[in-house]
């Protein structure tokens, strides 16, 4: 009998914590607390709101939602298991805070590791990004800010340098949009033969690699497609929106798209090399980096 008596209560706390940890607020609704199941929601969702401008906000909703877990295992339920209507608030509870997280991920904020060394040194391979996807229901993608996309299946995140109708050169090296050269300034010369840059463009500061300042055309890579006349082709099937020529040899970004490219200038596959994205594929910006 004592036995019994010791698992029961045992089951009911594990009952409690996985109720909690995958229906949010349920666990605590089980147990008949339903001022703690609303706390553990809000609580989950501030962190999530808090996504959108650190990425400790990751950290924080996974300490939210394990401390939901715990408490509704170290108070386990009162009463009769599976009778009365603790069941029925797990599961109207549980579906709401459910529903809040699926939302959230779905509209509000989401975290990628990036696969690539296309945005060091911004953002180096492996690095932990938040994407805010709310935004982009509201205004599109401004120049300059990096931003999140998906193309042929992938997940791409580039920095923004051309909105529809911007002209886009690159001139010895130096990005030049609408006929105004965006100011950079060296820093170091890496050993590889990859030279790092400040540069400044749309009201941000950011460091870009770059080539050899001595070599004339460096990196023109623009400048030297028209004589190819496959400036910003779609190369690889993606279906992006081919760029155009103007009389001054730059490439005119078309309505509708953006013109991206990663801070690794030296080695990134981006808007030089597979035209212009529909804006259509755009759904975050970059918020934060771990």
């Amino acid at each position: 009998m004592g036995g019994a008596a010791a698992a029961r209560p045992r089951g009911a706390v594990i009952r409690c914590a996985l109720v909690e940890l995958f229906l949010p607020g349920g666990g605590l609704a089980l147990r008949g607390d339903l001022r703690a199941a609303a706390v553990a929601i809000l609580a989950m969702l501030l962190a999530v709101v808090a996504c959108l401008f650190t990425p400790l906000g990751l950290y924080a909703l996974a300490v939210v939602r394990l401390g939901a877990a715990g408490e509704a295992a170290r108070r386990g339920i009162r009463g009769p298991v599976g009778h009365g209507w603790w069941w029925r608030a797990m599961a109207l509870v549980g579906a709401v805070g459910l529903g809040a997280l699926v939302t959230a991920r779905l509209a509000v904020v989401e975290a990628f590791r990036v696969p690539t060394e296309s945005m060091t040194p911004t953002i180096a391979k492996g690095d932990l990004i938040v994407v805010d996807k709310l935004t982009t229901h509201v205004r599109g993608p401004t120049r300059g800010e990096i931003v999140a996309f998906r193309m042929g299946g992938k997940t791409f995140v580039k920095r923004v340098i051309g909105l529809g109708g911007d002209h886009i050169a690159v001139r010895d090296g130096v990005l030049v949009v609408n006929g105004t050269p965006a100011p950079r300034r060296l820093l170091t010369e890496p050993p590889a033969r990859t030279w790092l840059y400040e540069e400044q463009y749309a009201g941000r500061t950011f460091r870009v690699y770059g080539g050899d300042p001595a070599l004339t055309g460096s990196l023109d890579v623009l400048d030297n497609f028209p004589v190819a006349g496959s400036c910003g082709q779609d190369r690889y099937g993606y279906r992006t929106r081919p760029t155009t020529f103007a009389a001054d040899s730059t490439c005119v970004v078309p309505p509708q798209s953006v013109f991206v490219m990663g801070d690794n200038r030296v080695n990134s596959a981006d808007s030089r090399y597979w035209g212009a994205v529909p804006l259509e594929w755009v759904f975050g910006r970059v918020v934060g980096v771990d």
